[in-house]
């Protein structure tokens, strides 16, 4: 049986991916070179934002629940400057989409398919995008579930592998940072994985079987921050600062400790496909995301299409800039993070000001 609504499983799975899309590759890094060694107590301290920022969410979500995000904004301010604000948002969510894409490009060539051009990689992926995105939201949700409940399992398994690895000791001394390394880490943290629930806002509310939009946003943030903080927890108590330093995806190296059923072979490519899941996920929405709210802006029906002309320019964008990779690190840590907090509270600001001047007008 087709159903004809996404229910709260299936916003939550999406809100789990896209809030962990940037671990791997992004903030993990950033976190080591701002906190060191207290990088794992970053996503428990920025639970308090991700909650205060999904009320936010949810302030947006329930006006005219009948309408996605960029109808919202053409419902608030007029339909010009509403197609402007949807404009400079989808640029926003794209060059996000363009970061995580490029970061998924890197990690599969680097740990999986060295010998293998970047571009054959960005291909097959974005296929496989393709053919997810034009299967409409209700395979995307379906999907998200099934790569939801794997993840997990590949999560437990690479916990409880890591447990007899793990040694307090490797973790101290604690809390040597400046405190502004700590505010600067937050806003990583925040730029980076709370700022994209955002996206979720192009899913109409009246489109959800029995919204609890509240309670399953903050209960997959949540789960979500949980398993980034074991994440950064276990590898660094593992493996220590000074080694954990030394590569570019040390949640990945730290799974060769593991074995499984004597098989030691190879097993953390196949635990760490989880990241991958995340990725992919991200990608997916952001491309949604993008292509409804221009259908909804400009009333072009041909939505495939518009998918199409979009996974095309990202597999071209990621290949030019794939020639910059040696510098993608510094370029995220030094001018990516400061923009994103700005743009995303200016932007967020307006519209629930707007929304919340909307109301006081028809009151009166």
């Amino acid at each position: 049986m087709i159903r004809n609504k996404l229910n709260n499983f299936d916003v939550g799975t999406l809100n789990y991916f896209i809030t962990r899309a940037f671990l791997t590759g992004f903030l993990f890094n950033a976190l080591l070179n701002l906190i060191r060694q207290d990088s794992w107590i970053i996503p428990i301290l920025g639970i308090i934002i991700g909650i205060i920022f999904t009320l936010l969410i949810i302030y947006i979500f329930n006006y005219k629940p009948n309408l996605n995000f960029a109808e919202k904004l053409t419902s608030l301010f007029n339909r010009k400057l509403g197609s402007i604000l949807t404009i400079i948002f989808c640029i926003f969510c794209f060059f996000m989409c363009t970061l995580t894409y490029l970061n998924l490009n890197n990690f599969i060539h680097g740990q999986y398919l060295s010998k293998t051009p970047t571009i054959a990689i960005s291909i097959v992926c974005i296929i496989a995008i393709f053919y997810t995105l034009t299967k409409g939201l209700n395979t995307i949700a379906k999907t998200g579930n099934i790569l939801f409940y794997i993840a997990m399992i590949l999560f437990f398994i690479s916990f409880l592998g890591l447990l007899p690895f793990i040694k307090i000791e490797n973790l101290k001394p604690f809390f040597t940072s400046k405190p502004n390394n700590y505010i600067e880490s937050l806003n990583c943290f925040y730029s980076f994985n709370i700022v994209p629930m955002l996206f979720l806002t192009i899913l109409p509310k009246d489109k959800i079987n029995n919204p609890k939009l509240k309670k399953t946003l903050i209960l997959s943030f949540l789960l979500s921050s949980f398993t980034m903080f074991i994440v950064m927890f276990s590898t660094l108590a593992s493996f220590g600062y000074e080694l954990t330093s030394l590569y570019k995806y040390p949640e990945f190296h730290v799974l060769k400790n593991i074995s499984l059923m004597g098989l030691e072979a190879r097993i953390e490519s196949i635990l760490i496909i989880q990241c991958i899941f995340d990725f992919f996920m991200f990608v997916v929405l952001t491309i949604y995301f993008i292509a409804n709210s221009i259908r909804s802006i400009s009333n072009y029906k041909n939505i495939n299409l518009l998918y199409g002309v979009l996974c095309i320019l990202l597999v071209i964008l990621t290949n030019y800039f794939s020639r910059y990779n040696v510098y993608l690190d510094d370029f995220a840590l030094k001018y990516v993070k400061i923009p994103v907090l700005i743009f995303s509270i200016v932007f967020i600001s307006i519209i629930c000001i707007k929304i919340k001047s909307n109301k006081k007008n028809k009151t009166n």
